[in-house]
């Protein structure tokens, strides 16, 4: 049996342990570390599920906070319609004192510059002491050629 299969036989085995008592479990996966294949039969083998409260949710975009590391997760594009919510995002954790803040857009199709923006602006007011940014190689390119003009403390990485 592959290892997926094995996950989901655990999952259902440990959800049938709690049946009924009275307690609740909550199964957390980090969706960067298993395909969409894989989330969706761990998914499937549990009745119910949660999910974080988005700080924004639009058909376009979709931002939610991370606390482990402290910053955000964006899923979509971020353009002019959607780079204030993005921005205020960004800021809300950037006030966070915590050693570093993630700014993960390895999901994103598209950034417009003035988001750009919105980044360098949140690496100067971060109180925290670095601002990582994670990002797909096409936007990633971008970013190589601002690189000279960038704040020291934003580190920008492309998304494996």
């Amino acid at each position: 049996m592959e290892v997926r299969g094995l996950h989901e036989v655990a999952e259902r085995v440990f959800d049938g342990a709690f049946e009924n008592l009275p307690a609740v479990v909550l199964c957390q996966y980090d969706t960067r570390l298993f395909d969409d294949e894989a989330i969706a039969a761990l998914a499937n083998a549990h009745a119910h599920a949660a999910h974080p409260d988005p700080l924004y949710d639009s058909l376009d975009l979709r931002i939610t906070r991370t606390y482990q590391p402290n910053g955000v997760r964006a899923y979509g594009q971020i353009d002019l319609l959607s780079r204030t919510a993005f921005r205020d995002a960004l800021l809300r954790a950037a006030a966070s004192d915590e050693g570093r803040m993630v700014v993960d857009l390895s999901a994103i199709k598209y950034l417009d510059a003035g988001s750009v923006g919105a980044i360098v602006k949140a690496a100067q007011v971060a109180k925290c002491s670095a601002v990582e940014v994670r990002v797909p190689a096409h936007i990633y390119k971008l970013f190589e050629m601002l690189q000279p003009t960038l704040p020291r403390a934003l580190r920008v990485e492309q998304a494996g």
